[in-house]
């Protein structure tokens, strides 16, 4: 586990199978959309049959937008895991790069403290 606490493989994992759904999600949208587009064509009423078609088309777009949201938001969920890990990595160089400084400015102050002592 890194340390800024997130399991990033995990996160990385889960972002692929979220993004693997999108051809799911999209066969069943359009599924949907076939049902409601048949029921149009069996419902008596004239306004009823209007206003289920138009309930379709407004469905429509949305449905052939979701596979690609779905794949969007998968690689955006594995896309924050690697920038997290490139973010964990690049701040534990700096810390180390700090605490090579810290460490050599001791060593030369206890050097300086030893010579004034003897």
């Amino acid at each position: 586990m890194a340390m800024i606490g997130m399991d990033v493989d995990g996160l990385y994992r889960h972002g692929e199978r979220i993004a693997q759904r999108s051809e799911h999600a999209g066969a069943h949208s359009h599924g949907l959309l076939d049902t409601l587009d048949s029921a149009s064509g069996i419902v008596g009423h004239p306004d009823m049959a209007a206003a289920l078609s138009r309930f379709t088309g407004d469905l429509t777009d949305h449905a052939v937008k979701l596979p690609g949201l779905i794949t969007t938001t998968g690689h955006g969920v594995s896309n924050t895991a690697a920038t997290g890990r490139d973010s964990d990595d690049e701040g534990a160089r700096s810390v180390r790069a700090a605490a090579d400084v810290v460490e050599s400015v001791g060593l030369g102050l206890a050097r300086r403290i030893n010579r004034v002592e003897h």
